[in-house]
């Protein structure tokens, strides 16, 4: 089996390396030949990349990313989604709320709790 794990954070991100990459070694050993991609803020190419790297993929495991609505079927094709949920991102922080206004604060989680729902509608568990 290929997995593609999209992460949200790179190698040296906390939640990335407790989440998803410490435990390539046990997936390997498994039988699951795990490859991973970061996704923070990329170029064109790097899309591509990814959009390559899912068609070949049996599964994608997405670690917190999310992605715009309209993005999804264009970079992540038709495999079965995994989401790796670990933040209430659909929430306003109260940090958030302190940067950037109460009003921009609920825009930005209104945005997320749509890309959220989007790529929730997306994701099933694995066929056994």
């Amino acid at each position: 089996m290929r997995l593609l794990c999209v992460l949200n954070g790179g190698v040296d991100h906390p939640s990335s390396r407790l989440r998803v990459l410490q435990h390539l070694d046990l997936l390997k050993e498994r039988g699951i030949d795990a490859d991973v991609f970061v996704a923070k803020r990329r170029r064109a190419a790097d899309l591509a990349d990814l959009a390559r790297r899912a068609r070949r993929a049996d599964a994608i495991l997405i670690q917190k990313k999310l992605f715009a609505r309209w993005k999804l079927p264009l970079l992540l094709g038709p495999a079965p989604l995994l989401f790796d949920l670990d933040d209430a991102v659909f929430a306003v922080s109260p940090d958030e709320r302190e940067r950037f206004g109460e009003e921009r604060a609920e825009r930005r989680a209104a945005s997320r709790r749509r890309r959220l729902a989007a790529v929730l509608r997306r994701s099933r568990g694995m066929p056994r």
